[in-house]
């Protein structure tokens, strides 16, 4: 799976290929108000959703993804292809170093919160 970085709300350089992501978690985002927030990505080929965490499960237990670990504030990834009836798209994750970086992204216009009811 190739990791890249995500740039000015889109899929920039590849960084990394990483054996295939297993799982992915806490897709929403509070406020300082404890508001949750649904966050997209509308900037990359497919469906861009963020997430706080994601990894792979193996035989020593789960090993989450670093982003600090590849020197950028966020990265995306693609976890494959989604065929379901009339939808066909490209599913893609966005994860940060921190909830602040997401918060910053989303004040500079390079992912949206939408309000999860």
């Amino acid at each position: 799976m190739k990791v890249f970085e995500f740039w000015q709300g889109g899929k920039g350089r590849q960084l990394d290929n990483l054996p295939l992501i297993t799982w992915t978690g806490n897709a929403l985002l509070n406020d300082q108000d404890g508001a949750q927030f649904k966050i997209s990505a509308d900037g990359l080929p497919g469906e861009g959703t963020w997430h706080r965490e994601a990894g792979r499960t193996a035989i020593t237990g789960d090993q989450p993804i670093d982003v600090s670990s590849y020197g950028v504030p966020a990265i995306c990834f693609c976890i494959g292809h989604v065929i379901c009836g009339a939808d066909d798209y490209w599913q893609w994750v966005v994860l940060t170093e921190s909830e602040d970086a997401a918060r910053k992204l989303i004040r500079d216009g390079y992912l949206t919160a939408t309000p999860f009811d």
